[in-house]
């Protein structure tokens, strides 16, 4: 029958859900486990990118639900001496068929 999948993220990681219209039926297909302090997404790439640390991004791409890819942490190197990542300062676009996580450093410009 048709499906549909679902990404839910929590600060305990993400976890991919599958629901069976037919039957009514939500199951758990796969679990990433990693702590997770902010999450920014593009529903339409399957791209999720998470703030698994202060300074680290780990992006997840979702183009199969049973096997979603972990891909490398990217590690930002902020312009000022002890400063975090802010919310606003990352996002994901997609940009003629390229998705791209992008990070803005507002003192760096």
């Amino acid at each position: 029958g048709e499906s549909a999948d679902l990404v839910v993220v929590s600060t305990q990681g993400l976890e991919v859900w599958r629901f069976v219209y037919d039957s009514l039926t939500v199951k758990s297909v796969k679990k990433l486990p990693t702590p997770v302090r902010a999450c920014w997404h593009d529903c339409n790439a399957g791209v999720a990118l998470a703030a698994v640390g202060p300074r680290t991004l780990q992006p997840f791409l979702f183009q199969s639900a049973k096997h979603p890819l972990k891909l490398p942490k990217l590690d930002l190197h902020l312009s000022r001496p002890g400063a975090k990542l802010q919310t606003d300062d990352v996002a994901v676009m997609t940009l003629y068929e390229w998705t791209f996580g992008v990070h803005a450093d507002a003192h760096t410009g």
